[in-house]
């Protein structure tokens, strides 16, 4: 049939005031973009505040409230990446109140987003058009863990609702933070828990050729870490590697030793450190 419009304007009327609206195609994953101004719809970090110990797994929830005919939604999550790094998300309950939903649509967690924070991207919608959902509910849930004895803003932004047309226009909302203290005692502890020949059964050097050694490092704290791994004979160092370690990890690296004419025959011992 005819499609008819919205509204017709009257161009006899004059405004005192012009209000122009642009809406821009910001994202490949959504059809509708964010208007920012009073709205009794929010969507926003829940608890917005709270207090985990050093090294713990916890979640916050990403909620709606008051919002009519919802079938779509977006938002990214950004937070200090020393303090928390994301490990998942998951869709709440909420849209899938109204049928199947295509989730994850454009999903995508990036603790090392840049030098100091990381970003969550999460985007939902159902899959066909019926009428849109609402009420109040849980849009996704975020788990996290604590890997640094600080504070960070979980910073809601570039969040966007869609309603129940085609193509959805955009649903007025406000953001609301949240904001994440991690305390507790920060234990750096790395220590090397093994000395090996790499090739195994191997316990001669020829001088003038190479002898290779693995050495097997650990993080045994609570904080992620960077450190040398050194390796000795005797007394000289022969060899050492920067590693970066996180928690609860173990790494084994292989370190080579070109054995020098001047060495004298003999028996020697091979040892590694780990650097404080």
């Amino acid at each position: 049939g005819e499609q008819m419009p919205l509204y017709k304007p009257n161009s006899k009327r004059i405004f005192n005031s012009i209000l122009i609206v642009t809406l821009l195609a910001i994202s490949s994953l959504s059809v509708f973009s964010r208007l920012v101004f009073a709205s009794s719809t929010t969507i926003q970090v829940d608890p917005p505040e709270s207090s985990v110990t050093f090294g713990a797994t916890f979640s916050v929830n990403i909620n709606i409230t008051a919002v009519t005919n919802l079938t779509c939604w977006e938002f990214k999550l950004y937070y200090r990446n020393n303090v928390v790094n994301c490990t998942s998300v998951t869709e709440g309950p909420f849209l899938k109140t109204g049928g199947s939903t295509t989730w994850p649509l454009g999903l995508s967690i990036r603790n090392d987003y840049n030098a100091t924070h990381g970003r969550i991207l999460a985007a939902d919608s159902l899959k066909y058009i019926v009428p849109g959902v609402n009420g109040s509910g849980v849009l996704a849930t975020v788990t996290f863990k604590a890997i640094g004895g600080a504070d960070t803003l979980l910073d809601l932004t570039d969040t966007k609702l869609g309603d129940e047309k085609l193509p959805p226009q955009p649903i007025p909302h406000v953001a609301i933070d949240g904001t994440v203290h991690v305390t507790g005692v920060v234990i750096h502890d790395v220590a090397v828990i093994d000395v090996k020949p790499k090739i195994p059964g191997r316990t001669q050097a020829y001088r003038g050729l190479d002898f290779k050694t693995n050495v097997t490092v650990q993080n045994q704290g609570n904080f992620t870490e960077t450190f040398n791994a050194i390796l000795y004979v005797n007394s000289t160092v022969i060899g050492n590697q920067s590693i970066t370690l996180p928690i609860e990890t173990t790494q084994t690296i292989t370190l080579k030793w070109v054995v020098p004419k001047t060495f004298l025959k003999g028996n020697y011992t091979l040892s590694a450190t780990a650097s404080i």
